[in-house]
């Protein structure tokens, strides 16, 4: 809560900005997420990131199709509300028909980047060190 606070706080001295952000919810369903993709399939690393990937992406997917947007959203909704602002999503949107980044372009973007999550955190955790620096 105090983190939203915050980004709306620096949002708004910074560039006038009062847009709503997400941040605990989103990061609880998707951490959980990717703690039951590796808990599901610790036992093969392929495995175990597509299935973090996946669950990911499905969460990302879930709270995007519930109208709370992940960090793509965010920039869109914050470029939306900053006059002058070129950092607007929504030629991903027109890539896929939509007018502006609309339901099906924010839960895309919602999916690929809470699957690249899942990806890059099961990499992370299957990663073995290697052992000739620790000698």
């Amino acid at each position: 809560m105090m983190v939203q606070w915050m980004a709306r706080w620096g949002l708004a001295a910074l560039v006038g900005a009062d847009v709503e952000v997400g941040g605990g919810l989103e990061g609880v369903v998707i951490g959980g997420a990717a703690g039951a993709g590796y808990a599901l399939a610790t036992s093969n690393r392929v495995r175990s990131a597509l299935l973090m990937g996946l669950l990911c992406g499905l969460a990302g997917l879930a709270l995007a199709l519930a109208g709370s947007p992940l960090v793509g959203g965010t920039i869109h909704v914050v470029a939306d509300a900053v006059e002058g602002s070129r950092a607007t999503l929504a030629p991903l949107g027109r890539l896929i028909g939509e007018p502006d980044l609309g339901p099906v372009s924010r839960a895309i973007l919602a999916f690929g980047e809470a699957a690249t999550f899942g990806l890059g955190l099961a990499r992370g955790l299957r990663r073995r060190p290697s052992h000739s620096h620790l000698t």
